[in-house]
C-alpha cells in the first residue's frame, strides 16, 4: 500500500495488506537483512489497525489510518493520535510540519487539502475544484511548501505553507 524511508534511522517502513486482508507496517533495513512486522505491536491501542499511508518526519513514522492519525516513535510506540472530524470522506494521505500540525488531503465527496491542529480541528482548507480533482499524495520540501500529486488531473500543485494557496 505504501512505502517510505527514515534517513536518520536509515530503515524502510512499508505498509502491507495481507491475502486475509490483515494490514501490518513492516520495518526493514535499508540492507534488507532485517524485517521486522512493526505494526500492530503491544502498544497499539487501536482495534482495527488499518494504516493506508506513511510518511516520516525526523525518527517518527505518521500512519494515515480510515479516520484518523496515528504518530508513532522510532521505538513503535504510539505517541499520538489526532482524529479527524470528518469521517465521511476519503482520507488519502498526511504528513507532519515542522510547526508540529498535520497537512491532509482528501479525494471525495469533495477534493480538499487541509491543514489540522494537533486536536483534530481543520484551520485551513483548500479546496479550490478547478485546480484540484484527486490529491492523492502529500510532501513538504525543506522550506514547508506543500507539493500536492493530483492524480486525476495528472500534475503536482505547490501550495505556500503559510497561506494553503497556489504558488
Amino acid at each position: 500500500l505504501d512505502i517510505v524511508s527514515c534517513t536518520e534511522t536509515k530503515q524502510l517502513f512499508v505498509a502491507d495488506e495481507s491475502r486475509d486482508s490483515t494490514r501490518s507496517v513492516w520495518r526493514v533495513s535499508l540492507d534488507g537483512r532485517q524485517v521486522v512486522k512493526w505494526l500492530p505491536n503491544k502498544s497499539t491501542t487501536t482495534s482495527q489497525f488499518t494504516p493506508n499511508t506513511l510518511s516520516v518526519t525526523s525518527r517518527r513514522l505518521l500512519v494515515t489510518s480510515y479516520n484518523e492519525l496515528l504518530l508513532y516513535g522510532a521505538d513503535g510506540v504510539e505517541l499520538k493520535r489526532v482524529p479527524l472530524p470528518d469521517t465521511k470522506t476519503s482520507l488519502e494521505h498526511a504528513v507532519e510540519t515542522s510547526r508540529g500540525t498535520f497537512i491532509v488531503s482528501h479525494r471525495d465527496p469533495q477534493p480538499r487539502v487541509c491543514e489540522v491542529n494537533v486536536a483534530g480541528h481543520v484551520t485551513r482548507v483548500y479546496c479550490d475544484q478547478q485546480q484540484l480533482s484527486a490529491p492523492v499524495y502529500l510532501s513538504l520540501d525543506s522550506v514547508g511548501r506543500i507539493f500536492v500529486a493530483d492524480n486525476y488531473n495528472h500534475r503536482v500543485l505547490l501550495l505556500n505553507s503559510e497561506t494553503l494557496e497556489l504558488e
